[in-house]
């Protein structure tokens, strides 16, 4: 499942939760803000952290894995790189 998707139905059942107390509407709305504020710190926070594991992982690759060919190093390396870009277009601002 994609991030993305995990978060929204993690979001969608804890503004169920909230709705479904008998706290007035402020404050639910309040509480809705700080969770989703939380979620999105949390998802920056895996981002960046897997972002930098991938770029370990490429500077490893790069350094030593010299019995791969040229080729198999490049594509491989590429794949990285792809990767990274993706985790962090995923970044909450």
């Amino acid at each position: 499942m994609k991030p993305k998707t995990i978060l929204a139905l993690v979001a969608a059942g804890a503004a169920v939760a909230l709705l479904m107390n008998t706290k007035k509407g402020r404050q639910v709305t309040n509480d809705l803000l700080d969770c989703a504020g939380d979620m999105g710190g949390n998802l920056n926070k895996f981002s960046a952290k897997a972002g930098d594991q991938l770029s370990d992982l490429g500077d490893y690759i790069s350094r030593e894995a010299v019995s791969f060919g040229d080729d198999a190093r490049r594509r491989i390396l590429n794949i990285l790189s792809d990767t990274m870009d993706r985790v962090k277009n995923t970044k909450l601002s």
